[in-house]
């Protein structure tokens, strides 16, 4: 029963979301801004459920990559913390919705899947 309630209650945010006006095109620098801030985030939030020390030192060395190649396109401090604060309001938001090993699974999954 709890794993409906948890699949009904991301579906009517999905529904909000949806509804809500369109958000324009990121540009490289916010794409590249934005997987930094979900690698720091990831070892700050989720290192006790990426796997080992290995897989740790993994993920900063990748945030590591994201900032220089964020901070090569142009990303500055600003840009930078605007990232970090919406990456964490979104984990924090999942995690209330779907607890903490979930939300980790994910986040670690779409940074393997965006990483260059």
């Amino acid at each position: 029963m709890l794993k409906k309630k948890t699949v009904l209650a991301i579906v009517g945010l999905t529904g909000l979301v949806a509804c809500g006006p369109p958000s324009p095109p990121l540009t490289p620098v916010q794409i590249a801004s934005n997987q930094w801030a979900g690698a720091e985030v990831a070892v700050a939030q989720c290192s006790g459920y990426i796997g080992g020390f290995s897989d740790a030192q993994a993920l900063k060395a990748e945030a590591a990559k994201d900032l220089k190649r964020a901070r090569g396109l142009g990303a500055t401090d600003a840009t930078l913390n605007a990232a970090r604060t919406e990456v964490v309001n979104q984990v924090n938001g999942a995690i209330f919705l779907i607890g903490i090993r979930d939300t980790c699974s994910q986040l670690v999954a779409s940074l393997g899947t965006a990483s260059n």
